[in-house]
């Protein structure tokens, strides 16, 4: 078994020689940095690909997000080819261009119809999709090819493919909204009287008219007594 083994991984070793060997400098040297940072598969998927899937004209400058071989061995990939072209971005992006877009920005990917939406909170929190960017700029020695790695693999709904020419403008923070809606005092209409209060409120009138009603008597009648006892 042990044998077996040690054949698998000399053949596996022997293919991704001949595939490194078989790529453009650019993308030979990217490789090897994928596997210097310990990205062994999703290079091994690279050189197992098509020489010319990654090498047209459309793909000739490309950023790769690589998820950890530990996330990879835990998902199951059945079209390496779809796989690869969701996770390549054409355009060779350093992570300070990447950090530069604000959020709710789309990226196009190599995969028609699936783009990428940026949520961008900082250098901690910079999100592709459902994947947070965890190792930035691990593939730099080259000009046309950079990759970083990622904490998962890029999955979720496609974005269309007819992606604006701008960005989008970034969604309205939760946080902003929530403390202006916090300080802004709810303004609405004064609920209308029930019919407890136009009660009270009639109650009072008629106690008001009554008192006023009593005081015009007493000062009629104090004033009828002040005269009879002077005729007196």
């Amino acid at each position: 078994m042990a044998a077996a083994m040690i054949l698998i991984l000399a053949a596996l070793g022997a293919s991704a020689d001949g595939g490194v060997a078989s790529r453009n400098g650019d993308m030979a040297n990217a490789i090897r940095e994928m596997q210097k940072a310990g990205r062994y598969t999703f290079a091994m998927l690279i050189n197992m690909s098509p020489a010319d899937l990654l090498q047209s004209s459309s793909s000739s400058n490309v950023t790769f997000l690589i998820p950890s071989d530990k996330t990879l061995s835990g998902k199951t990939v059945t079209n390496a080819t779809d796989f690869l072209l969701r996770h390549a971005i054409p355009s060779p992006m350093l992570f300070h261009h990447l950090s530069s877009l604000p959020t709710g920005s789309l990226l196009p990917s190599l995969h028609p119809g699936y783009a990428l939406r940026v949520s961008n909170r900082g250098r901690l929190s910079f999100f592709l999709n459902n994947a947070r960017l965890t190792s930035p700029n691990l593939c730099v020695a080259g000009m046309s090819v950079r990759c970083h790695g990622i904490d998962d693999a890029l999955g979720g709904p496609s974005v269309p493919s007819c992606l604006p020419s701008h960005p989008i403008s970034p969604d309205p923070s939760p946080a902003v909204d929530s403390v202006a809606n916090a300080a802004a005092p709810a303004v609405g209409p004064e609920p209308a009287p029930g019919p407890g209060s136009r009660h009270h409120v009639s109650k009072s009138s008629a106690a008001g008219h009554r008192a006023g009603a009593d005081t015009v008597a007493f000062l009629a009648l104090a004033t009828f007594f002040f005269f009879y006892q002077r005729r007196q």
